[in-house]
């Protein structure tokens, strides 16, 4: 296992993931026999280990720079992870290799522009023919365009999908602007269309189909932990961390809130306090113990048990059943949204 310590400021995109979360900092710090410096506890300087599980990183499993991570390195992850620089009174933070725009993906006009269009994935759009024109006046203000998927951002898959059918379908001004709206300028995606998340799931309670709400359904690769590490993770949920988060949600005047509105009893939400789960609810790992997930509070939720928990966890189980310890998949799945569920 190979390691270094670089400062901050000259961190490389593809050495975050490598980057030791300030949580761990003491056990690599022993492992390597190094002296954890004020520098690297307050983020100027970053501890990068190869082959570092991916609970002990600075990023979660969703990609997003974890709680705890000093403010300053925040600043530079961030820059490093979405290509924007960041700019403060006393210093100002440049990626030294942002991800270029689609704009900036185009050659010159002296470079080959067939090439380029022969690389592009493009959807071609048919626009009215001059008989279509005379029968519909207001169809002449529309232009033959080429949509591609790779380079724009849809806030809602399901809904680029309904209004690019209906503008097809039924070409008009107002679908043309609607399809502008959903293609905003400025906005773009590495990953092919089909990474795009998803914001419902459709599961099963009681031999039941069930469409939930306020989900995420990320294309994941599952890999079976060891036994002996996912062990050590269950133990310390159930002796601790769960009694910690539900007592961190009595605090939270929104999660009682939301509890409030699913009717929840008072009674039951005063067991928070206490560390305590209010009947009828389990606190569900997001991405589970058992493959990379972690015991971090951005990785649970306080969960209804019926039908919402029964609907993920059955899929959970006839997704997983068979995967050997490590072994590895590539899954769809199911992640609520916020740190309570589901949301009325």
């Amino acid at each position: 296992m190979f390691y270094r310590i670089v400062s901050a400021l000259r961190i490389k995109t593809q050495d975050v993931p490598k980057i030791v979360h300030v949580n761990y900092l003491s056990k690599y710090c022993q492992q390597f026999c190094l002296k954890q410096t004020s520098e690297l506890s307050g983020g100027q300087e970053v501890l990068i280990v190869d082959g570092l599980k991916p609970g002990e990183s600075v990023i979660d499993p969703f990609g997003q720079i974890k709680s705890m991570t000093p403010r300053s390195l925040k600043f530079v992850l961030d820059a490093k992870i979405n290509g924007v620089a960041h700019y403060s009174s006393a210093v100002r933070l440049e990626t030294q290799d942002p991800t270029k725009s689609v704009f900036e993906r185009i050659p010159p006009l002296s470079a080959s522009v067939v090439e380029y269009d022969k690389k592009s994935k493009r959807i071609p759009v048919e626009f009215p023919s001059i008989q279509e024109v005379l029968e519909n006046p207001e169809l002449d203000g529309l232009k033959s365009v080429n949509i591609d998927p790779v380079s724009m951002f849809a806030e809602d898959a399901e809904t680029l999908i309904k209004e690019g059918q209906k503008f097809i379908d039924e070409p008009t001004l107002g679908g043309a602007a609607i399809m502008a709206a959903i293609a905003m300028p400025g906005k773009f995606l590495d990953e092919p269309v089909k990474k795009l998340v998803k914001t419902k799931f459709t599961g099963k309670y009681k031999g039941e189909s069930i469409t939930l709400d306020n989900v995420e359904v990320h294309n994941i690769q599952y890999l079976k932990r060891d036994r002996a590490e996912y062990t050590e993770l269950r133990k310390a949920f159930n002796k601790s961390i769960r009694g910690d988060y539900l007592e961190a949600l009595s605090k939270d005047p929104k999660a009682v809130s939301k509890l409030k509105d699913l009717g929840v009893p008072d009674s039951e939400i005063q067991k928070l306090a206490a560390k305590r789960v209010p009947s009828g609810f389990q606190v569900h790992h997001k991405l589970p113990l058992d493959d990379g997930g972690t015991n971090d509070f951005s990785n649970l939720v306080l969960i209804r048990n019926a039908p919402e928990h029964s609907a993920f966890t059955t899929y959970q189980k006839q997704t997983t059943t068979g995967i050997s310890v490590g072994d590895s998949i590539e899954l769809d799945w199911p992640i609520p949204n916020g740190d309570v569920y589901p949301i009325k």
